[in-house]
C-alpha cells in the first residue's frame, strides 16, 4: 500500500462493508490493522488505502505508545516525532499526532 489513511468506525459499520468501500477484503483490512476479532467499536480507527498524499492526524488511543503507533503506520519513531515536534517519546490519550507515510 502507497498511501495510507484513516477510517473512524460509526454505528452500523462491519469489516465487511469498510473493506468493501476501500476495494479490499475484509481479512486483508484485519491484517492490516493487527485485529484478532472482527468486532468492531464505534470510535475505532482503522488503517486503510488512501489516495491522497496529505499527513493524516492520529489520535492516541488507550495503550499506544510512540513505537507501537510507528510499527501501526510502517514509519520511523524518529519521523513522527520530527513530524509533531516531540523530544521526547510519551504519548498521551487523546493527543494528535501527524502522520505522513
Amino acid at each position: 500500500m502507497n498511501n495510507i489513511g484513516l477510517y473512524i468506525v460509526k454505528a452500523g459499520d462491519t469489516l465487511y462493508n469498510i473493506a468493501k468501500r476501500f476495494d479490499m477484503a475484509w481479512q486483508d483490512l484485519m491484517q492490516l490493522n493487527n485485529m484478532t476479532s472482527t468486532l468492531l467499536n464505534i470510535g475505532k480507527q482503522l488503517i486503510v488505502p488512501s489516495n491522497s498524499n496529505n499527513p493524516i492526524n492520529y489520535y492516541v488511543e488507550k495503550n499506544d505508545t510512540l513505537y507501537s503507533i510507528a510499527n501501526k503506520f510502517k514509519m520511523d519513531i524518529n519521523k513522527i516525532k520530527e513530524l509533531n515536534n516531540l523530544n521526547t517519546e510519551d504519548v498521551t490519550l487523546g493527543q494528535i499526532l501527524k502522520i505522513k507515510e
